[in-house]
């Protein structure tokens, strides 16, 4: 099997790296205009080799897999698809897929398959140099069907998400555009919002965001995601998102009015029923962002403390992806809170802090 990687980055980059290091695909070509970026990608292991321009050298491929802005992926298709033979399947990892999907059923013929793909997973780094092998292990891997694609060519993509390692939801694609609208894109909006919001108190306050602690910055991490990026999810899922949005002022106008009456019963209906809805949500499964393994680490108050649990950490190969002081009274200890990109490392530092006696509580 001969795949083409249209956009050799983060999720580019780490597909073909997988599909290579399994030996899933005889050959990987990478396709784009950036030489350094492509040569880069061979260097990394992520693609045999590159294309530059459009040629024959296409037709051997057998899958491609567009990983692109998703703006300009139906246009993309309509320039590559000449240049493609007959059987290919084409697939894409675009966060929206109406969109995509009505105007590239325009585009091609009975020639050509293209299936709808959508890996929920990511991560705030970019780039192919942040190629990572388990980026997309029991991720959720979206596939939609389309005019184009019949039961031969969705099981080979579905091979190849197996490969991966990410778990397959097929759906279609008008309810996969609102099931992301509603935890993914809205939220989105929203966390970009909240911190609008406090930057525009804090203008005139000067305080208010040296208030911003664990709570607020772990609520908002989402906005630190590409601009570039979320204007063009917007653009391309803009109906799904607004309806949304409507429902959310829905609720956030209950709140408004029960808090105004200063109304506790109803308060407390509502701030009962979110609870019992996010605790009833999946735990740890991936999502656009990387999930991260949390725990809250109680340490007794002498110097070089943190030195020590992270020292002891490093030795036994645990990367601690974030850590942050969270409450120190003077000769009572304090807590803080360290966090792991991977589970792997997550459960081998339960492990270690265990045998060490460290006392410690798991996030969920």
């Amino acid at each position: 099997m001969v795949v083409g990687i249209v956009g050799v980055g983060l999720l580019g980059g780490s597909i073909g790296y997988i599909l290579k290091r399994k030996n899933w695909a005889k050959k990987v070509i990478g396709i784009g205009r950036d030489e350094n970026k492509l040569e880069k990608a061979i260097e990394l292991k992520a693609i045999d080799e590159y294309i530059t321009i459009f040629d024959n050298r296409l037709k051997e491929i057998d899958i491609l897999i567009l990983c692109v802005p998703v703006l300009i992926i139906p246009n993309y298709i309509k320039k590559i698809i000449p240049y493609l033979k007959k059987g290919v399947i084409i697939t894409d990892i675009g966060s929206t897929k109406g969109d995509i999907i009505r105007e590239v059923e325009k585009i091609l013929s009975d020639d050509h398959y293209f299936i709808g793909g959508h890996p929920m997973a990511g991560s705030e780094k970019t780039g192919v140099e942040a190629l990572d092998p388990y980026i997309f292990e029991n991720a959720v891997y979206v596939l939609c069907k389309t005019k184009f694609s019949n039961e031969h060519s969705m099981n080979i993509i579905k091979d190849m998400v197996k490969i991966l390692d990410a778990n397959i939801l097929e759906i279609d694609y008008e309810l996969h555009d609102l099931a992301v609208a509603t935890v993914s894109h809205v939220p989105h909006v929203v966390a970009s919002s909240l911190v609008s919001n406090a930057g525009k108190i804090d203008n005139n306050t000067n305080n208010i965001l040296s208030l911003a602690a664990g709570g607020f910055r772990d609520t908002t991490r989402i906005a630190s995601g590409s601009p570039e990026m979320w204007k063009d999810i917007c653009v391309t899922n803009a109906d799904k998102i607004v309806s949304v949005i409507d429902n959310l002022q829905i609720e956030l106008n209950k709140f408004k009015s029960a808090i105004e009456k200063k109304d506790e019963e109803k308060l407390l209906e509502l701030f009962k029923n979110g609870k019992e809805l996010r605790d009833s949500l999946p735990k740890k499964r991936k999502g656009i962002l990387s999930t991260m393994f949390e725990m809250i680490l109680y340490v007794p108050d002498k110097p070089g403390i943190i030195g020590t649990f992270t020292n002891l950490l490093g030795e036994h190969g645990i990367n601690i992806k974030d850590i942050e002081v969270l409450h120190v009274r003077e000769n009572y200890g304090g807590s803080i809170r360290i966090a792991f990109d991977k589970n792997i490392d997550s459960n081998k530092a339960i492990k270690v802090l265990t045998e060490n006696n460290y006392e410690f509580k798991v996030l969920e």
